[in-house]
């Protein structure tokens, strides 16, 4: 227990967390993503911001992939591998838009699940767009079609930290895992 020595106020150093079945329960974890906000008092407004942000470029990951597999001569295996990576992009983004398209819902429903699944899904397309740069490195080496990735990938990573400027941990946490 914590006191407050100005007023005399006792409080638990817990978190109340909603559960999946809507029951409140103490905690005394946080969330990894807890802190992504520089000022609390304005998550729900930067969180609106981020769903509003993140339907533009929701889909750019897949279009410029999309781009870079038919500029890349690949042998099958590999080919197999960079479509499986095309996929994923494809479903974290449709995954991105259901939470920035029901935000409302999404949101007054369970704010820090909400918080948790957009987190996961930003950094799941950061990882994803980092092993096809990869994927494109090893196998192309230094010429066009590589040069065309490691380009989309820089743009890429400054859209993120624009984008994600209403939480700038979680944009710095994007952009490591996307480099």
């Amino acid at each position: 227990m914590q006191t407050d020595n100005h007023s005399g106020d006792t409080r638990e150093n817990h978190l109340h967390v909603r559960t999946w079945f809507g029951t409140e329960r103490r905690h005394a974890f946080r969330s990894p993503f807890y802190e992504l906000y520089p000022r609390p008092d304005l998550r729900g407004e930067a969180d609106r911001d981020l769903a509003r942000r993140s339907i533009a470029g929701v889909f750019s990951y897949f279009v410029i992939w999309l781009i870079i597999y038919l500029a890349i001569e690949f042998d099958q295996l590999n080919r197999s591998l960079f479509e499986s990576l095309g996929l994923l992009l494809a479903a974290a983004a449709i995954g991105r838009l259901y939470l920035a398209l029901y935000f409302k819902p999404l949101y007054l429903a369970h704010a820090v699940r909400w918080r948790l699944l957009f987190s996961f899904g930003t950094l799941m397309s950061a990882a994803i767009w980092g092993g096809v740069t990869a994927l494109a490195l090893k196998y192309e080496g230094i010429n066009i079609p590589s040069i065309m990735v490691l380009l989309s990938t820089a743009g890429i990573a400054a859209g993120g930290i624009v984008s994600l400027s209403p939480a700038p941990r979680l944009g710095a946490l994007f952009v490591a895992v996307l480099l």
